[in-house]
């Protein structure tokens, strides 16, 4: 069960170098290269122009106060650098997007295929909300920084070479002057911006809580009317609610604070050029056109401040999306390392396994055997975790001690991925896809439709689906909302069988068939499928009386094993389950 969680600093080192490896691995594939380096020249070239223009205007400009008039060359290069910044800087934007959104790409490939190979425990444990927040908008951020730091930092640069050169070969004294004073009025702003990087790490954290819970009330709106908890619920979301409108609103009130502060750098730094500008022209060592450059070139010394401003503060709020992608890339995938590929399953047997969730002991001392061809069944009172036994024999967890073996390998030297492609696996809760009832059971596969055809029939399906006109084509509803419970549990078994397995596993997947149709259904399975191997989780003492063992669950173990006969006989938790479910009083 999820809850929420309290906000908690994200930040470690190890896993921002993480993250920031991975993604200069992404930079550096060669398909990205070219584009790369062609953005950068343009944007090289670009800033050039933008900072010899100054120049070339004073120049022009003196030219035309000492001979009254413009050569052919002042009109040619001024349209030359006209067609220029029409052109690159376009250019140079759409192939930074480009790129972003082609690394942007990969990297949440490369997360959600991380995500679903995670354990239960590792889901459990960072929580749904928090790993759809990473994979929709952290992922953006991180993009958002690359296409823009980049392209900054290198026009900051060439901008404050540029304007500090410029300046001092037009007015040395005046050059020293700005040089001096507009810095020392800049770092505040810096200083400010680099305050904000905790309050958006801070607004992250809060939008995966406040997702969490939007994501929980829509899909319980129904139980939290019945319930009237409506009030309680909106308490909830006004809590995080709250805490995003007062994280916002710091920032706005920093931001608010820092642009005022620019605008008087700019404003110091013309003012400097018309007060010691006007006395240097008065006395003959600066031109008219020399004041505009100069005007010109305190402007583009000062952007860079701004542009650096806020560059840093994209990096501070992306600090926390690199820590998490990191969260994720840096998560072991156990399965896909092994090797051992099992063709023809014989058994599974596991000896004196204990299962534990975030550290906590959850199953103990199991001893448990399936072999090829049998039918082997489950039952135990609610809670005894029968369903999180076969989330561990799914291999859903990662933390476990004691023997795993398949066909006699240890699990770690088995390549289960490959392996659960031979497995049926029923869960207890249905999980049914909006779309066609072939799509359902198909689940995406590519299987061949003779075999959904089958699995189908086996399931029961075409007893209902013949009803409607377009058969398995029929239309369900997200999350099965025009279905039965019973129709639900009809099709994720069917999805289990139409692989045609060598393991069916159902997980209490009858529970809502009357018992007529369950034994209809359990017939057709050994008809339709004679060397199926099943193990059946169940919660009546009647859908597994004829498996070849059954298996007894109590408080995470296995109390007793043997046949229905041999339980009854000698267990006691066994029998009063049949008790309970039988028609007669307890004597």
């Amino acid at each position: 069960m999820f809850f929420v969680q309290e906000i908690t600093p994200w930040y470690t080192k190890e896993l921002s170098e993480m993250a920031i490896k991975y993604i200069i691995k992404i930079l550096l594939k060669p398909k990205f290269i070219f584009w790369q380096i062609l953005g950068l020249l343009l944007q090289i070239t670009a800033t050039g122009i933008s900072v010899a223009t100054p120049l070339l205007a004073s120049i022009a400009l003196d030219r035309y106060f000492s001979q009254g008039h413009l050569g052919n060359d002042e009109f040619i290069i001024a349209f030359a650098l006209l067609f220029s910044t029409l052109i690159i800087p376009p250019i140079s934007s759409w192939l930074n997007v480009f790129l972003g959104e082609n690394i942007s790409r990969e990297l949440k490939e490369n997360l959600m295929n991380k995500t679903l190979n995670f354990s239960s425990g590792k889901i459990i444990k960072e929580n749904p909300a928090k790993l759809y927040t990473l994979i929709t908008n952290d992922v953006g951020v991180v993009k958002d920084m690359l296409i823009q730091t980049v392209p900054t930092v290198v026009m900051s640069i060439i901008l404050l070479a540029g304007s500090v050169f410029f300046m001092y070969q037009i007015n040395s004294r005046l050059s020293i002057i700005i040089v001096i004073v507009v810095p020392i009025i800049a770092s505040f702003v810096v200083i400010i911006f680099r305050t904000l990087t905790k309050y958006f790490k801070k607004g992250q954290e809060i939008k995966d809580s406040t997702n969490k819970i939007i994501d929980e009330n829509i899909k319980a709106s129904m139980l939290i009317r019945v319930f009237a908890s409506e009030k309680r619920e909106m308490f909830k979301f006004d809590v995080v609610n709250t805490k995003q409108y007062k994280n916002s609103l710091e920032i706005v009130k920093r931001i608010s604070i820092a642009f005022p502060l620019l605008n008087i750098t700019m404003y110091v730094g013309q003012l400097l050029v018309l007060l010691v500008g006007g006395i240097e022209s008065m006395n003959g060592r600066l031109s008219v056109g020399g004041i505009s450059a100069f005007n010109n070139y305190v402007i583009m010394f000062t952007t860079p401040f701004l542009l650096l401003s806020f560059t840093s503060t994209l990096i501070g709020q992306s600090i926390a999306s690199i820590n998490r992608i990191g969260l994720v890339l840096g998560e072991k995938d156990k399965v896909s390392g092994a090797s051992k590929l099992v063709d023809k399953f014989q058994n599974i047997k596991l000896n004196f396994f204990n299962l534990l969730i975030n550290s906590k002991e959850i199953l103990h001392s199991i001893n448990f055997e399936l072999n090829k061809g049998e039918k082997v069944g489950i039952i135990g009172l609610t809670g005894a975790g029968k369903s999180v036994f076969i989330d561990a024999l799914m291999n859903f967890f990662d933390e476990h001690t004691g023997k795993y073996l398949i066909n006699g390998d240890e699990i770690e030297t088995v390549n289960f991925s490959k392996f659960r492609t031979q497995v049926g696996y029923v869960p207890q809760k249905n999980f049914i896809l909006s779309g066609s009832l072939y799509n359902n059971i198909d689940f995406y596969r590519n299987i061949p439709r003779d075999e959904i055809v089958k699995a189908s029939k086996v399931a029961m399906i075409k007893e209902f689906s013949d009803k409607y006109q377009d058969d398995l084509g029929h239309r369900i509803d997200e999350h099965g909302g025009n279905l039965s419970g019973g129709q639900k549990q009809r099709i994720t078994i069917a999805r289990a069988l139409a692989g045609d397995p060598q393991i069916l596993i159902l997980d209490d997947s009858t529970s809502n068939l009357d018992m007529e149709t369950e034994s209809q259904l359990m017939n057709n399975i050994k008809v339709g499928y004679p060397d199926l191997t099943m193990l059946i989780v169940a919660q009546k003492i009647a859908s597994i009386k004829d498996c070849d063992r059954i298996y007894v669950m109590e408080n995470g173990s296995f109390e007793a094993v043997g046949t229905h006969k041999e339980l009854m006989d000698r267990s006691l938790l066994y029998r009063e389950i049949d008790l309970a479910q039988s028609n007669y009083d307890r004597p």
